[in-house]
């Protein structure tokens, strides 16, 4: 009877995990949920990698839908708003059509001191440095008035909130961006007593004096001034492509030298205006629009990331040879992995909204970007993609992107082992996230086109970020488990892996990027 209880059939064995050793997943950490997605990964179930793909699509559709929505609302709360393509011309073009023109005059504003706004737009001209600029466009410049003769059937419909100046009394409209503090200009204090519409976006970052003649002597060249041409209506000048180039080459002479105009010079000591050579067509778009692109964007990002993430774990189990070092790292380090992600997108998100909130800096940072690409450091890729050629517009940002930000500024400076490169893209997410809200009319419509791009390229930058960080940590895991020569060719084929995954990215990104904006933007 005990041979036969011994040989009574009991319960099967429990089967082997399928992955055994240091890796191999605890069980009890399998029921907890922030473990879960680990678990799943190491298991490696049927079929894993091709449902998390489809989620990732899913949610990259719910974030173009988005996009599409709040790209209809911005194009109907602009529709027949009043002088929404008003342009101001400081530089006359050669065949300038007929059209009902207004002149005008220009001024600095003063103030004794300094506004809240101030310290934080010095702190971040300071840290990007955008006083090389000065030649070209002041980005340090306070506001500017502009002196005009309106009458008052033309200045009631861009009232947004206030009253109409009145006649003769130093009084003005401030533009959507410029601040409700009074100001002076030679000595006299003018007050703020009404907001313009957004759609004026002539008067964006400045002030509108509508009874100009009576300060005829403060705003004459003598005294400084800047004659331009106010064109009430100038969508031909638009969609006929007849605007000048919008900026011109710094000036010979150090602007602080320079003469506003032949034969005057400023008052006081004061530095000339530096002005583009039109003014015009940017406009802000309403805050629950610019909040909903934002969200749209941030569900294109997650399902973009999910998808590359689960695309990952595809390639990895079929034995992608050059790719295979980097993926595995990715699936042993998947935790390191998802909190790569979720820093550097909270910091890309969050410093958009940052601009969101603060639409002054947000302006003054497109400013400094227009800069960069025409006359600063990346005025290369600029040039390419005004030749209209897309095999060159395509190099040079591919060119930008990976050779010189990637493998320069983030691989090599980092294989000490610390990964400095962590730093350099900190300060690129901030820059990008600000300088990408879409806080702009029609950022939407052109997200729509552009958002692959900024998926694909943010996606690049951070699996870098994930390589020269598992680099130090594989070796002191080398160290620590004394098999240090075999974590150092395991790290070095990784961080190469590395490479060739995030310049296949990129180089679809630069690709993408040429053709969507030569041929569709």
């Amino acid at each position: 009877m005990t041979e036969d209880l011994e040989q009574a059939p009991g319960p099967p064995p429990e089967p082997p995990h399928p992955i055994s050793g240091p890796h191999a997943p605890n069980v009890d950490q399998c029921r907890k949920p922030l473990r879960r997605l680990r678990c799943n990964v190491h298991a490696q179930r049927p079929g894993y990698a091709m449902r998390g793909m489809a989620l990732g699509l899913v949610v990259i559709v719910v974030g173009m839908a988005h996009l599409w929505f709040a790209a209809r609302e911005d194009a109907a709360a602009l529709r027949d708003a009043p002088w929404e393509n008003a342009v101001l011309l400081f530089e006359t073009p050669r065949n300038l059509p007929v059209l009902e023109t207004l002149p005008v005059r220009v001024r600095r504003v003063r103030r004794d001191a300094p506004l809240r706004d101030d310290f934080r737009l010095n702190l971040l001209g300071g840290l990007l440095g955008w006083d090389r600029f000065e030649g070209t466009v002041r980005l340090t410049d306070p506001e500017w008035v502009f002196a005009a003769d309106l009458p008052g059937h033309r200045l009631a419909p861009l009232l947004e909130s206030g009253r109409l100046p009145v006649p003769g009394a130093p009084e003005v409209l401030a533009g959507d961006l410029a601040r409700m503090e009074p100001f002076q200009v030679d000595g006299q204090t003018f007050q703020v007593v009404g907001r313009l519409k957004r759609s004026a976006s002539v008067f964006l970052f400045a002030y509108l004096l509508p009874h100009g003649t009576a300060f005829a002597a403060s705003f004459s060249p003598a005294r400084g001034a800047r004659t331009g041409l106010l064109v009430e209506d100038g969508s031909r000048l638009f969609e006929e492509d007849l605007l000048p180039e919008l900026y011109s080459e710094p000036a010979a002479t150090a602007p602080e030298t320079a003469s506003a105009e032949p034969g005057t010079e400023p008052a006081g000591g004061e530095p000339p205006l530096v002005l583009p050579n039109y003014h015009g067509g940017i406009l802000r778009s309403p805050d629950d629009v610019a909040l909903r692109a934002m969200t749209g964007l941030f569900a294109t990002a997650l399902g973009g990331a999910c998808f590359l993430f689960c695309l990952f774990l595809w390639m990895h189990a079929g034995h992608s040879v050059l790719a295979r070092p980097f993926l595995g790292e990715v699936r042993r380090r998947s935790s390191l992995f998802l909190e790569m992600h979720l820093f550097f997108y909270g910091v890309f998100f969050f410093t958009m909204w940052f601009a969101l909130e603060n639409p002054l800096l947000a302006y003054r940072l497109k400013l400094y970007i227009e800069m960069a690409f025409s006359q600063g450091g990346v005025g290369h890729v600029g040039a390419a993609y005004d030749s209209g050629s897309i095999a060159q517009a395509a190099w040079m940002t591919f060119y930008n992107n990976y050779i010189e930000q990637t493998l320069l500024l983030t691989f090599l400076i980092s294989l000490v082992p610390i990964p400095l490169g962590l730093v350099k893209n900190l300060l690129s997410f901030l820059l990008i996230g600000g300088a990408m809200a879409p806080i702009w009319s029609g950022s939407a419509a052109m997200f729509m086109v552009h958002v692959f791009t900024m998926v694909l390229e943010l996606e690049a930058y951070i699996l870098a970020c994930f390589a020269i960080t598992a680099w130090p940590l594989t070796l002191f895991a080398g160290i620590w488990s004394r098999r240090l020569l075999d974590s150092l060719k395991r790290g070095v084929l990784m961080l190469l892996s590395a490479m060739v995954v995030t310049g296949v990215l990129l180089a679809a990104a630069a690709l993408y990027e040429a053709l969507t904006l030569i041929h569709l933007l």
